[in-house]
């Protein structure tokens, strides 16, 4: 079964109408190829985004993690020397 832009190419009489209709078609078929390229890039950008996002968000977990153990050891080392603190952040 043909679609309705071939089966209005293949009964054009005219061969100018023909040539429009055929490049109408062509411009068509890449419009949808250039939107499905466009859709298979964006779907890898998110997930290319979602992996960045992961990332950032277990490297902030991890430098929120080592402050703390920071701040601990200071505080560890200052009541065994027993020196008074000195501006809490």
């Amino acid at each position: 079964m043909e679609s309705g832009l071939e089966n209005t190419v293949l009964s054009a009489q005219d061969p100018a109408t023909k040539a429009f209709v055929a490049a109408r078609q062509m411009e068509n078929e890449g419009s949808s190829k250039v939107v499905l390229d466009l859709e298979s890039k964006v779907s890898t950008l998110k997930k290319e985004k979602a992996a960045v996002q992961l990332h950032s968000k277990k490297s902030n977990t991890e430098n929120a993690t080592l402050a703390t153990e920071r701040s601990a050891a200071a505080e560890e080392r200052r009541r065994r020397l027993r020196l008074p603190r000195i501006g809490v952040r």
